[in-house]
């Protein structure tokens, strides 16, 4: 019985998605099954999904494209470990990533969603800077009432959260994980170990760059909802998400560009 469980969603990843497989499955820590949801693809993901005959790997093929979040809900219906660790299409994972977050997890019995530093790359291999989001689940919770500070392909998730909350909310699009972080603050410690197990590799079409705007207003509805359930005092929180949505998304464009140069 596998331990760990590695969730990700593909459509249309071609790019880097012989990278990123090779990166989990040459991992230090080996009792993992990586659970890869082809979400329709009609680029060559699914030939490269399937040019791997790693046991390891099982695949779901979605006759149809149903997007990251119903997606993401498959494979943990069918995902058999203790622990979820997510990736993405774009990222690659340290190759001690699984084993440091596994050794830390067993040894905190009390912090149930663990992220890291994440390190942003050129598609060359250009690293551009360190993410380094908090550490500690005292500072985590303060900001995630404003943002989210859990970066999704990072996370390594116990089971348990799933069990108690529910998966992800399929009326989410965007900011599914935000939602999932923000329902989770009630009942559940959270961490981010302050070393880069993750890289990921800044391009043209990531959510944070295409759709900013419609990702915050999903934001928003997370933070309504914690207030809504919770009784949290969202207010000055909801109006900071509606002041970002005034930021041009060309702005955002422009930051990218200029990655690229790097």
């Amino acid at each position: 019985m596998p331990f760990v469980s590695v969730i990700m969603s593909v459509f249309n990843s071609q790019t880097f998605l012989c990278e990123c497989i090779r990166s989990i499955l040459e991992q230090s820590y080996e009792n993992f099954e990586f659970i890869i949801i082809n979400d329709a693809s009609t680029d060559r993901s699914k030939d490269i999904i399937n040019n791997f005959t790693d046991k390891r790997i099982i695949v779901i093929e979605n006759i149809k494209r149903l997007g990251l979040t119903k997606s993401l809900n498959t494979g943990l219906k069918q995902s058999r470990g203790d622990y979820i660790a997510r990736i993405d299409a774009d990222d690659i994972a340290n190759k001690d990533r699984l084993r440091v977050q596994i050794e830390y997890l067993q040894r905190n019995q009390d912090i149930s969603i663990l992220g890291s530093y994440v390190l942003l790359s050129t598609a060359d291999g250009n690293i551009l800077k360190c993410l380094k989001p908090p550490e500690h689940d005292a500072d985590i919770r303060k900001i995630l009432i404003w943002r989210n500070c859990m970066i999704h392909p990072s996370l390594m998730i116990r089971k348990k959260v799933f069990d108690l909350i529910g998966l992800y909310d399929e009326n989410f699009i965007y900011s599914q994980d935000y939602d999932l972080c923000l329902r989770a603050l009630h009942n559940f410690k959270f961490t981010n170990i302050p070393i880069p197990l993750t890289t990921r590799i800044i391009h043209r079409n990531m959510v944070s760059i295409e759709r900013r705007k419609e990702q915050i207003k999903y934001e928003i509805e997370a933070k309504k909802k914690l207030a809504r359930i919770n009784g949290y005092k969202m207010h000055i929180s909801i109006l900071y998400s509606y002041l970002l949505m005034l930021v041009p998304n060309y702005l955002r464009i422009i930051k990218w560009r200029q990655y690229q140069k790097l």
